[in-house]
């Protein structure tokens, strides 16, 4: 299964002149203003949060926790997904080759983590099923220094450990919706060796099998879940995209499936349109920051009226 998200040991910063981290925290900081000016600016952390070390960069911080309780003097009250459980799966899946080499898939997390930074500031308690490498929705700010009293992470690294951990989720919490954004292997080697295949090896034939379908258990463990899935294409037409969502969403009983092609996710583009159970489409949209927004305000209509 796979584990919760710890805050390193303190070590103090032991980085000695790579300094490139900062780049990236400065990145999380842009991306996390550019979400809330629309709605009120943001809170910074009152707590040094690089003070135990781990080389976090340079403060102020981001606090979600912040976030998530903006005052009223800034913003509405109206929180339309107070109350509500989310579980959000994002970011790759790997398999393992030998000890050292394994097969993955071309996923960033980025659009998972929006959709839960969407979902804490609309007032959800989110759970944030990630792979190993995703970007995360609490960025480099350590867990413990600055708590998320609506966000939960754990980190996955095989389909198994997916499966391990959806099966202990929906079997322990009820969940109102779930946002399954992760890319899940569809094939894995048949069997991993336990030593490195040496570089002098001629050649190695590795057998690919099929994985089990995690989002399966969704309906089998939690049929009550407002479940919203992903069909990846590659250069097919929008009617074959949009088939192919139709057909997923169908086979596996979603309530909405957000249909995209490889060829249309590029810098700063990322279309993609939600598909209902009758094979219609709701949206369309062309970032990623917009399909984030749109499917938030999408779950808490939808949670309103089944309550």
């Amino acid at each position: 299964m796979g584990r919760v998200r710890q805050h390193p040991q303190g070590r103090g910063d032991q980085r000695g002149p790579d300094r490139r981290e900062d780049d990236g925290n400065e990145a999380d900081l842009n991306e996390l203003s550019r979400l809330v000016s629309r709605r009120a600016g943001f809170h910074t952390c009152p707590m040094r949060c690089d003070s135990e070390g781990g080389g976090y960069g340079k403060p102020p911080y981001i606090c979600l926790s912040s976030l998530a309780h903006l005052s009223s003097s800034n913003m509405s009250t109206v929180k339309p997904l107070q109350g509500k459980r989310i579980l959000i799966t994002s970011g790759p899946t790997r398999a393992h080759l030998d000890a050292v080499r394994f097969i993955s898939n071309r996923s960033s997390g980025r659009l998972g983590k929006l959709i839960a930074l969407e979902a804490l500031m609309a007032g959800a308690d989110v759970m944030f099923v990630h792979g190993h490498g995703s970007e995360l929705p609490s960025g480099r700010i350590p867990p413990d220094a600055c708590p998320f009293e609506h966000l939960r992470m754990r980190e996955i690294e095989t389909v198994e450990d997916l499966i391990a951990t959806l099966k202990a989720e929906l079997q322990e919490t009820r969940y109102d919706a779930a946002v399954h954004a992760m890319a899940v292997l569809d094939f894995a080697p048949d069997h991993r060796l336990g030593e490195k295949v040496p570089s002098e090896q001629g050649e190695w034939t590795v057998k690919l099998v099929k994985t089990p379908k995690a989002i399966q258990l969704f309906r089998e463990l939690s049929p009550q879940t407002f479940l919203v899935g992903f069909k990846l294409e590659t250069g097919a037409s929008e009617p074959q995209l949009i088939q192919a969502a139709h057909e997923s969403l169908k086979r596996y009983n979603a309530d909405l499936v957000v249909a995209n092609d490889l060829t249309q996710i590029k810098a700063g583009q990322h279309i993609a349109h939600f598909v209902n159970p009758e094979g219609k489409v709701e949206g369309t949209y062309r970032t990623k920051d917009e399909i984030a927004s749109a499917l938030v305000q999408l779950l808490a209509k939808r949670l309103a009226a089944s309550t």
